[in-house]
């Protein structure tokens, strides 16, 4: 692996946080703050490991000697910030060291901007793609639009609260708009 200088993500986060962000914060107002909460999973692997989700979305976080490290920084900043808070709940500490992105794809990589301080590491062709997706902005909101409306529709045809609703929510919520 090599290492890739956190100044590099600064672009693609700047760009999501200001396309997508308030559009998510939006989502996450109100009545669907605690219920987002309510749908994140915590598993703790053992007393040093942490995976933490929501729907397809995940993350681990390990406790190390030198510091915190992540594995994929999940699909959002916000939803990520949101991580966080609980591993610094679990661990009762903030210091995190390093950000490990095992690829450059968007649900690896949008919440990196959540770790800030910390170091981020991935292998040399993630920032080739991270770059080749967000060539064509438009293109990218287009498609997150797409996916939240396909799952807005599915959430009108189910009761609210059954495991399908539920399931749907969580992957709509997901998404980083």
């Amino acid at each position: 692996m090599k290492k890739v200088l956190r100044n590099s993500f600064i672009v693609p986060s700047i760009i999501i946080f200001f396309l997508f962000g308030g559009y998510y914060s939006r989502a996450q107002s109100g009545m669907a703050k605690p219920l987002v909460d309510s749908l994140i999973s915590i598993i703790r692997l053992n007393s040093k490991t942490l995976v933490i989700g929501l729907g397809a979305d995940a993350i681990t976080a390990i406790a190390t000697q030198k510091g915190i490290v992540v594995i994929d920084a999940g699909i959002s900043a916000t939803l990520t910030s949101r991580y966080r808070k609980i591993i610094e709940n679990e661990f009762q500490r903030n210091d995190f060291a390093y950000v490990v992105n095992t690829h450059g794809h968007h649900d690896h990589t949008f919440g990196n901007n959540a770790f800030a301080e910390a170091k981020i590491i991935a292998q040399r062709n993630a920032m080739k793609e991270m770059h080749a997706y967000w060539s064509d902005t438009a293109k990218v909101e287009s498609h997150l639009f797409q996916i939240v409306n396909q799952y807005d529709k599915e959430l009108m045809t189910m009761k609210k609260g059954s495991s399908g609703w539920s399931e749907a929510f969580s992957q709509k919520t997901d998404q980083p708009y």
